[in-house]
């Protein structure tokens, strides 16, 4: 269960700094910056946490406050390791309003190091740090099958630029606040989606036990792509500021084949897929699993929000979805589906309780061009009556020289001009499919049209961001 579902108006307190590890001063002379730049903090005056945690090696404090503390007008004395200086504010004592962020400075060796300060309280002030606001733009970040090796690596760099968009002055500005990690398939033949089933046997095609622990094993590596995004997150707080949203993470939770017969065994019994019994029994341990492993991390600024249900049509599911749907928002977390325009079940989302629908426009896919005004408003008007959100699409083709051959800069193009004469950008939240690590590969692009792309489907996200609140 997340604290902060908990707890309303509860922040975290982070101290931030870049340093380095103890040790011998090198030849030049210049000195590493120590590893505990605070060695301790005081509370003179009669605002006093009830709990300090100082994490000298992630720079993390935590200031827990009792029920009914507004931590508004807090004196503090930093206790500083030897050749540390308070720099903003000048003096190791001073008073400050934890109610809102604070940022202040310390310096070593003609060097500065800004920190960032923030409180857990449970008052009734306003202005919440870092709240757990809705998703609003969401990325989706396939990852985990070996087809995806040298495209979806999420690398550090190809993290980055999900996380930060640098504008063409080279200002940063907090991108995606949310993040999907999904796969497909095992890339061995086996399936997550059912829609890939066809008429074939579930228990030759259908992902098996032994594939779902595979690929979460993936997810909650010690150093997956989901520990290297919260490390990117927590360093364009430096660089950037503090986000005023946490950022979100959603893994997805692969479909129990109907009629699968071979997936694996529960506390010694074997399920069949034929009764709905064991396909939620395996669903809801998938689900306590995403959460035990994502506890087990211990990261500081990923908050787990919910489950996406990768099938992307509701055949041979309807039945045990609403009851998996119902463990999910047991455990505190949002169950969230994207269907494609066309799928059996598209408009169903609430009978299946999902919280949250995106609908798949699937403009950017077609061999030939759909019509823009037609298609558009053929998605836009059932989208609207079903309260449903969107999806916007782009792939390799959005290249100027990509490997098809094929240059379909002017899709993407539609998209954004659509959602803006809908007001989807205005309305409705919006999941980015962007096939391998697109937005980092325009960015990245030795090509002005692709640049030029990067820069108008980013400039779009900030825009959104900026009115939630961000910088």
């Amino acid at each position: 269960m997340r604290f902060s579902d908990v707890v309303a108006g509860v922040l975290s307190v982070l101290l931030l700094a870049a340093g380095c590890g103890k040790g011998p001063s090198p030849a030049n002379g210049i000195q590493s910056a120590p590893e505990d730049m605070i060695l301790d903090i005081k509370f003179p005056g009669a605002s006093k946490p009830s709990h300090v945690e100082i994490d000298n090696e992630r720079r993390k404090v935590v200031l827990d406050f009792e029920k009914g503390i507004v931590p508004d007008n807090v004196e503090f004395l930093f206790i500083l390791d030897e050749g540390v200086t308070m720099k903003e504010p000048a003096d190791v004592r001073c008073i400050l309003d934890l109610t809102v962020t604070n940022s202040f400075t310390v310096s070593f060796d003609g060097k500065d190091y800004r920190y960032l300060l923030i409180a857990n309280y449970k008052g009734s002030a306003q202005g919440d740090v870092m709240k757990d606001g809705p998703v609003s733009d969401m990325a989706l970040m396939y990852y985990g099958g070996p087809h995806r090796i040298g495209k979806s690596d999420w690398t550090s760099a190809q993290l980055r630029s999900n996380v930060v968009y640098e504008d063409r002055d080279g200002n940063g500005h907090w991108l995606f606040d949310s993040f999907l990690f999904l796969e497909t398939s095992n890339g061995g033949g086996h399936y997550f989606d059912s829609g890939f089933v066809g008429s074939s046997n579930p228990d030759d095609i259908g992902a098996n036990k032994n594939d779902w622990q595979n690929i979460l094993d993936k997810y909650f590596a010690a150093d997956s792509p989901i520990v290297r995004l919260d490390r990117e997150i927590g360093e364009a707080i430096q660089r950037v500021s503090v986000p005023v949203y946490k950022r979100k993470l959603i893994v997805f939770i692969p479909v129990a084949f109907h009629g699968q017969k071979n997936w694996g065994a529960l506390s010694g019994k074997n399920l069949d897929f034929g009764q709905d019994k064991d396909r939620i029994s395996a669903s809801k341990w998938y689900v306590d699993e995403v959460i035990r492993r994502f506890s087990s991390l211990n990261l500081s600024y990923l908050s787990l929000d919910g489950i996406y249900f990768v099938g992307e049509q509701l055949t041979g599911n309807r039945s045990y979805i609403p009851a998996v749907s119902d463990y999910v928002k047991s455990k505190n977390l949002k169950f969230y589906w994207i269907p494609y325009w066309g799928a059996d079940g598209m408009g169903e989302w609430k009978s299946m309780k999902f919280d949250t629908a995106f609908l798949q426009p699937n403009y950017a896919f077609p061999a030939q061009k759909p019509d823009y005004a037609s298609h558009f408003k053929s998605v836009m008007d059932f989208a609207l009556s079903k309260d449903m959100d969107l999806e916007m699409e782009f792939d390799e083709y959005a290249l100027y020289d990509n490997r098809f051959g094929e240059y379909r800069a002017d899709r993407v193009r539609d998209y954004l001009r659509a959602f803006r004469v809908y007001n989807v950008i205005g309305r409705n939240k919006i999941a980015y499919y962007q096939s391998d690590c697109m937005i980092h590969a325009l960015k990245t692009s030795g090509h002005s049209q692709d640049k030029d792309l990067y820069h108008e489907i980013c400039s779009m996200i900030v825009e959104r961001q900026q009115k939630r609140g961000e910088k």
